[in-house]
């Protein structure tokens, strides 16, 4: 029993081991339990977060695709004005009551006018304000009208302002973005001027007090003009609603702005006489000073009095005009003599429009003066902003010399050309040069002499993208070496593609509605154009023109004008096939790429364009390049790193400034994507898309025409067990392969050049296997 007993203590002991242990056990299996419970909990924490964000950045660059836009050009123009504006020039606007009620955060003032002449600074002060607000904090937006970018007149300009203030709110409160997407795009909704004023709406609710400022109203057309000015206006909390908005409007006081405007508070420039011209005299102070320092000899007592009387004399005829002073200035700088000085101030005019016309008169004794008219034509008349190397090469093509019937680097102007007419230009945005201000391109265009007008601005253009793209189809001739081409381009010969390749056949077109009767610049054009088509159709290899021009009747008086401008057959088919695919992609019914391709199947031009941008993005990505040096390189990658990522629509303003990334180019152009989409692979449209129904009609009637049946020989019953082996086609008798029907039957509309560009042609249809009759009978094709 003793040895039992120490036995049974030792076994207490070992069963109280064991059940510690096991306790210890349980609790550490619990505790790898929750510490395992803990991990998934936050990694579920984590995905939910990443999917969250995911979703958030998903929707915020789906909004912005929806909204079409990518980079703000609107953000280039403040940036512009800012940099220009005299430093204290514009202090005085900030202390108006009107504007300082404006400011506030009151109700009062919801509205306010600034209207004034032309060049009397509003886009200026509109950005001076702008400025403030946003070191404010204050939620700002705004739209410049003097500097939009889109040329396309089917464009809807009210939707184009709704859709660029609602963008700026979003990029300004990204986590907006997810309510605009669940409440509109993911229900199909179409960016139309009411949906886009609940978008505005919605994202004002969710924003502290808002300002939207408009400057530059009156350069819209008057119907447009209205249509802006109402939605806008009703956006501000004019009846004490949820919405805490004010707007502010900048034009000159015409009609019909002024008719809507007249009851809201307004300030007058020309009553703003104090403030206004105490900023002039700065201005003008500041100008003056160093103007006779640099132009004339120091130590001349008369330079003292000069010095006063230039200041008092030019502030007196400014008569509230910065432009007319900057104007001023920049003339007296290029005289060297107090005489010539005084007697230009006297004599210079006081109104803008015969400031225009005296500068331009000073002008006509230049030995270069041809050269400047050419500049203003280029610039009055081009379908877009141009930039300074597209116009560099395309004033340096003109027929007053025979040499620069041919594009080398000696027709090439220098950037240095600019500065012939100056004060009249200046730098743009994104490497564009334009007009100092809107009003110097609205007198250009009401003046019509032997040196400006609209028959020699199209003539000017349209001489020189001719002769140009006589020379550029030499990239797709597949006999010159890549080496060469690459020279080409570096070497700046092929600055005006993009534009040429776009609009040459319009400016032809707008130049014979001008002229009634051939004249020898006529003659001599349309020798050029023929020695484009037909180097057009050495490279194509084969021109089909037969009949297919004139299936519009609204291109026959067009090819009756090319008749008579003495054009061949070939000439006119070709003009008129760019012309009726031009005419197609303006139409606001469908979105074209051009790629850029004119059209899906033919347009060796838009080949051409592909070409060119293959070709340019290739030697960005380059470190070096046989032939020529690297600072050529480097000055080439500067000239056309903005072009190259630019949105591939035709007349979408992101055509002109391009993107900062591809994939910024990549979501703006998905907001070009319709949902009716071409059925057969290989077209782009399969993947671009149409905005209706008749616009796909149209499509797969000119491009992917139902091919015609065969007429058979003789008329028998079709055996259809016999044409039906395991569910597919017996290639026995009386049929034939695939391969066999592309051989024989396939007609290839475009070339297949060297680079291996995809052809459209039929896709096989899809037919149910169950359908014996129609599996017997199909005309078989493959892509």
């Amino acid at each position: 029993m003793s040895a039992w007993g120490g036995f049974d203590r030792r076994l207490k002991g070992i069963l109280e081991d064991l059940a510690h242990h096991s306790e210890l056990v349980d609790k550490e299996a619990n505790a790898a339990a929750i510490e395992l419970a803990s991990e998934t909990r936050n990694r579920m924490l984590e995905q939910i977060e990443k999917s969250e964000s995911e979703k958030v950045e998903h929707d915020f660059h789906a909004v912005l695709a929806w909204l079409d836009s990518g980079r703000l050009l609107q953000e280039d123009e403040v940036d512009a004005r800012t940099h220009n504006c005299h430093p204290g020039s514009c202090e005085w606007i900030f202390k108006n009551l009107k504007i300082k009620a404006w400011e506030g955060n009151s109700r009062v003032t919801p509205v306010l006018w600034l209207y004034g002449k032309p060049g009397s600074g509003k886009t200026m002060l509109c950005s001076q304000i702008i400025n403030s607000l946003l070191s404010k904090n204050v939620p700002t937006l705004y739209y410049f009208f003097s500097y939009d970018v889109s040329s396309n007149p089917n464009r809807n300009k009210c939707v184009s302002v709704l859709k660029s203030l609602a963008a700026q709110i979003i990029k300004a409160n990204r986590d907006l973005a997810t309510a605009i997407y669940d409440l509109f795009i993911s229900k199909g909704a179409n960016a139309t001027v009411r949906t886009l004023r609940d978008v505005i709406q919605t994202l004002l609710k969710a924003c502290t007090s808002t300002r939207i400022i408009l400057d530059g109203l009156d350069e819209c057309p008057e119907k447009e003009a209205i249509a802006i000015l109402k939605e806008v206006v009703a956006l501000a909390s004019c009846d004490g609603g949820p919405i805490s908005c004010k707007v502010l409007v900048s034009s000159r006081d015409v009609d019909p702005i002024s008719k809507i405007l007249d009851t809201k508070s307004s300030i007058s420039l020309r009553s703003e006489g104090e403030g206004l011209n105490a900023a002039i005299i700065a201005f003008v102070k500041a100008r003056v000073g160093g103007l006779l320092t640099s132009n004339l000899d120091s130590g001349f007592e008369a330079e003292k009095d000069l010095h006063g009387y230039l200041e008092q004399r030019l502030i007196q005829k400014a008569d509230g005009m910065f432009l007319w002073a900057d104007l001023v200035l920049s003339v007296l700088e290029e005289l060297y003599s107090i005489d010539e000085m005084k007697d230009a101030v006297e004599t210079l005019p006081a109104d803008l429009e015969s400031l225009y016309e005296r500068i331009l008169e000073r002008w006509k004794d230049r030995p270069n003066v041809s050269t400047s008219y050419r500049i203003f034509n280029w610039l009055t008349y081009a379908t877009r902003p141009i930039r300074k190397h597209e116009l560099q090469q395309g004033i340096g093509l003109h027929h007053h010399n025979k040499k620069s019937f041919e594009v080398s680097e000696g027709s090439r102007q220098s950037n240095k050309v600019f500065g012939l007419c100056k004060p009249l230009l200046e730098d743009g945005p994104n490497d564009t040069i334009r007009f100092v201000h809107t009003s110097v391109q609205q007198y250009l265009l009401k003046r019509n002499d032997a040196f400006i007008s609209p028959q020699l601005g199209h003539y000017y253009i349209a001489f020189a993208c001719v002769v140009y793209l006589k020379a550029g189809l030499d990239l797709l001739d597949p006999s010159l070496m890549t080496s060469a081409k690459d020279q080409s381009l570096i070497r700046g010969l092929h600055a005006l593609n993009h534009y040429a390749t776009e609009n040459w056949s319009f400016h032809l077109m707008e130049y014979l509605h001008h002229v009634s009767d051939s004249t020898d610049d006529g003659r001599l054009l349309c020798e050029q154009i023929q020695s484009m088509c037909d180097k057009h159709d050495t490279i194509n290899g084969h021109c089909q023109i037969g009949g297919l021009m004139l299936d519009q009747p609204a291109l026959v008086p067009d090819f009756k004008r090319l008749e008579r401008f003495g054009a061949s057959p070939s000439a006119c088919f070709a003009i008129i096939e760019h012309l009726k695919v031009q005419r197609a992609a303006e139409e606001p019914a469908e979105t074209l790429l051009v790629g850029r391709a004119d059209s899906p199947q033919q347009n060796l031009f838009s080949v051409l364009r592909q070409k060119y941008d293959a070709m340019s993005r290739r030697l960005l990505d380059s470190e070096s390049c046989e032939g020529v040096t690297d600072s050529a390189l480097l000055s080439f990658k500067q000239a056309v790193a903005g072009t190259q990522l630019c949105c591939r629509l035709r007349n979408c303003p992101r055509g002109v400034f391009g993107f900062a990334s591809p994939e910024e180019l990549r979501t703006h152009e998905a907001s070009h994507v319709m949902s009716l989409l071409c059925k057969y692979d290989g077209c782009q449209y399969s993947k671009l898309g149409f905005r209706d129904p008749r616009a796909l009609k149209r499509h797969l009637q000119q491009f992917h025409p139902p091919e015609a049946p065969p007429i058979p020989i003789s008329i028998h019953r079709l055996d259809t067990a016999a044409t039906l082996v395991n569910g597919q086609e017996d290639l026995g008798a009386g049929t034939y392969s695939h391969s066999e029907k592309e051989d024989s039957d396939i007609e290839m509309t475009a070339p297949m050049l060297d680079w291996g560009l995809p052809m459209v042609g039929l896709q096989e249809p899809e037919v149910a296997t169950s359908d014996e009759f129609a599996i017997s009978t199909t005309s078989w094709s493959m892509a």
